[in-house]
């Protein structure tokens, strides 16, 4: 008896483990390759377009990608989930930049199999399912208009950015939201604040050209632009 229950705690401590584990993928949709390193753990030593951490046990990584003919890394965040998987496609925005962009993710089966399982017959095979991906698009338009107006409400640019901060934390925006929210701000030096803000919730950032666009002075453009090629 005593035997029996180390065995079923050692089975519940497995599974129990491996539930805590995440899975990351990065990939290149046009085929570009790549080295990868995961908090500072290189990932291979050969080149390729896809690199698959199946045990991520962190929830943030810090991703570094060195290129062929290359020897600059550029630096990423990232994130995982317990549990599931979350797939990153790399890719170049308009400013012919790389960009890491969170593609989808879902929930997947992390346990192990179990420790001498007793056998069972066969079940008649069916279709694989697809399983369901979460993917992650901007908010709809109705929710955006009335956060937007409650922004708008504000008399100035500091209390606006309190509230932006407050209402969109949560939230999922697409660029041209990005850029409806920012146009708000009165000065260009806010704008910027803003645009910064909510780079990180933007879903289509390679179209971040619309945010840039709202400021006024090219020295301001410049500022997002430089902030966004060091925080992809």
């Amino acid at each position: 008896m005593k035997k029996l229950f180390t065995i079923l705690a050692l089975v519940s401590s497995i599974v129990l483990n491996a539930q805590s584990y995440g899975r990351v993928t990065v990939y290149s949709n046009a085929g570009q390759q790549f080295l990868i390193s995961f908090n500072g753990v290189r990932w291979s030593n050969n080149y390729q377009s896809k690199a698959v951490l199946e045990y991520a046990e962190d929830n943030d990584y810090k991703v570094r990608l060195w290129f062929p003919r290359n020897t600059s890394p550029i630096n990423f965040n990232i994130t995982s989930t317990p549990g599931y998987e979350t797939i990153y496609i790399l890719e170049k925005d308009q400013y012919d930049a790389y960009v890491l962009t969170l593609e989808s993710k879902f929930k997947f089966n992390a346990n192990p199999n179990p420790v001498n399982p007793t056998p069972t017959v066969a079940p008649t095979p069916t279709a694989p399912t697809t399983p369901s991906v979460v993917v992650i698009t901007e908010m709809k338009d109705a929710d955006f208009k009335a956060k937007l107006a409650s922004v708008k409400n504000e008399s100035f640019d500091d209390k606006k950015m309190t509230k932006l901060n407050f209402l969109f934390k949560d939230e999922f925006v697409s660029s041209a939201q990005a850029a409806e929210l920012v146009k708000l701000f009165s000065f260009d030096s806010k704008k910027v604040d803003a645009g910064k803000a909510l780079y990180k919730r933007t879903v289509d950032k390679k179209n971040y050209y619309k945010v840039v666009d709202v400021m006024t002075f090219d020295s301001y453009k410049k500022d997002l632009q430089d902030w966004i090629m060091k925080n992809p």
